[in-house]
């Protein structure tokens, strides 16, 4: 391949993963239980199995029947599904 199709397909790679982070939407949930230590934060929300997990060493103003919004991944980690929080909001 010359320069071209590889700039080329890396510009179409780029584009695809665009349109792919664009797509998720915000879910939203209350918080039923909260977990803090130095680098991750899990969440057990009201109604949803999953639990959340925030990754980040910065503190965070959340608590118990907070209201949140949240983008993110879902993964299985010792065979539960967790979703790895992008992005998090605290609703008022």
């Amino acid at each position: 391949m010359n320069r071209k199709h590889v700039l080329l397909l890396t510009l179409i790679s780029i584009l695809i993963l665009l349109t792919i982070t664009q797509n998720q939407r915000y879910q939203t949930g209350t918080i039923q239980n909260i977990q803090i230590s130095k680098t991750i934060t899990k969440i057990t929300l009201e109604n949803q199995s999953e639990k959340l997990v925030i990754f980040s060493n910065k503190p965070m103003n959340l608590n118990k029947k907070d209201k949140i919004k949240f983008i993110g991944n879902i993964q299985t980690y010792n065979n539960e599904n967790e979703i790895i929080v992008n992005k998090i909001i605290k609703l008022k």
